[in-house]
């Protein structure tokens, strides 16, 4: 098998890993001439501590590579702080096989499609990582089977049950990447009704959004951003959790240019549409900011900026000797004080980054879950709401009223919604988890912008 070695990692770290390939395109032809899978490393070796404990205490270690290698070409992708155009020309890849953080390893069939994750775990040892590598085989096996059973199948409900199960269990970093013809397929198959295609798109649509709001924002055309957010509000195909994310940004649109009683409608339409869920309470408190401005004179923004205050001796300034700069440090033969500091700061920022992103594959996998067993328990209730529905008469319709929020009123849900079927149940707990799942989104996106403009001024 074709092989390179890596004598150490680029950095300081100097952490000693052979028998792993570096070329992802040579790694790549290795496997298809050999017909073995690929175990992908995803690593960032002079900055991450987690990256160089499970390297120097996993990955590097014979038992570990010698168990593999009959069947796995073993590879590593490296985003070194210290070498910016290697971390730059291997992003594609981190996107290609939807990484969620560093380190990560990354389980791909012959043809490098993506089949398996298994992300760091702080208390595994050789035989963990090696015995939950193996496990991921057997959502190849799955993928693989619901793939074949999707080529045989006559019916569309055949075949869509079919891309639904090997979309299932493939990393969900990859469904859009790798498997976006599968995606493409299944939206066709289900006319836009699959659970899982409706997830994606809305996803998709959120990002969208956000993407054309904040820009907008950005350069002060508010107005133009509030009838963005309207058009994403109205869509026929939009989800409620779409619905909040577009009034949300309207909101704080209409704060910007003080329409604080506009505000405050937004508000109370955002409470009353995530009532149930933890947003609601947010909304209250929004609406009641908007409330505190109606009726206030606008600030006016002072002609010129206010002097800075005079900022007290540092303790070497008191002492006569001045602070040491940057070059004087280096030309005393002492550590870099910037760069000491850029490092720890990026090492905090990535460690932040693969918290909020492992957090944001649970929240994606348990909406995934809740998904499916609503869709199958709306089925099983559909007959017993039509039977009550016929008992309700009058009393249905009053509760079919939309009841105005108060001030007062706070963000609980009713009774009757506390007892409804446990289809209904379901509901709030996926959009809770849901909007988690964006929130983490969001997080991780800024913390890895912050961790790439840190990477590129070092």
């Amino acid at each position: 098998m074709l092989r390179t070695i890596l004598l150490c990692f680029v950095g300081s770290a100097g952490l000693v890993a052979a028998e792993w390939m570096t070329d992802f395109a040579a790694a790549r032809e290795a496997a298809a001439s050999s017909e073995k899978d690929m175990v992908i490393s995803f690593t960032g070796s002079d900055w991450c501590d987690k990256c160089q404990k499970l390297a120097e205490g996993v990955l590097s270690k014979d038992v570990f590579q010698n168990t593999l290698e009959d069947d796995y070409v073993l590879v590593t992708v490296d985003f070194p702080m210290g070498n910016p155009e290697l971390s730059r020309s291997n992003e594609p890849l981190r996107i290609h096989y939807g990484v969620p953080g560093y380190p990560a390893l990354v389980l791909a069939d012959s043809e490098a499609k993506p089949y398996g994750l298994v992300s760091y775990e702080r208390d595994w040892g050789t035989d963990d990582y090696l015995e939950n590598i193996k496990l991921q085989e057997r959502k190849k096996e799955k993928r693989d089977a619901a793939l074949e059973k999707y080529e045989v199948a006559q019916q569309p409900e055949e075949q869509i049950a079919a891309l639904e199960e090997a979309l299932g269990v493939v990393p969900s970093g990859t469904i859009t990447t790798v498997y976006r013809e599968l995606v493409e397929e299944l939206r066709k198959l289900s006319n836009d009704e699959s659970p899982l295609v409706r997830r994606i798109y809305e996803a998709e649509r959120l990002e969208e959004l956000k993407t054309d709001v904040q820009a907008l924002m950005t350069v002060g055309k508010f107005e133009e951003a509030i009838a963005r957010a309207n058009e994403s509000y109205e869509n026929e195909k939009a989800s409620v959790s779409e619905k909040r994310a577009a009034l949300a940004f309207r909101y704080y649109c209409q704060i910007n240019i003080a329409n604080y009683e506009g505000a405050y409608e937004t508000a109370t339409d955002l409470a009353r549409i995530a009532r149930g869920t933890p947003m609601a309470k947010q909304a209250l408190t929004m609406r009641a900011r908007a409330k505190a401005q109606m009726g206030k004179e606008p600030k006016t923004k002072p002609s010129r900026p206010a002097e800075p205050a005079e900022m007290a001796p540092t303790a070497t300034e008191r002492s006569g000797e001045g602070p040491v700069s940057r070059t004087e440090a280096k030309a005393a033969g002492g550590p870099d004080p910037v760069r000491e500091k850029a490092v720890a700061e990026l090492e905090t920022v990535h460690t932040e980054l693969a918290e909020a992103e492992k957090a944001l594959q649970k929240a994606r996998d348990e909406v995934a879950r809740l998904e499916a067993k609503r869709a199958e328990l709306d089925k099983k209730h559909l007959k017993a709401h039509a039977d009550e529905e016929k008992t309700r008469g009058d009393q249905s319709k009053l509760e079919g009223e939309e009841i105005p929020l108060t001030d007062e009123q706070d963000e609980e849900t009713p009774a009757d919604e506390e007892q409804a079927p446990e289809g209904e149940q379901q509901a709030p707990e996926v959009e809770t988890l849901e909007q988690e799942a964006n929130e983490l989104k969001e997080k991780a996106e800024a913390l890895r912008e912050k961790a790439r403009a840190l990477q590129e001024r070092n």
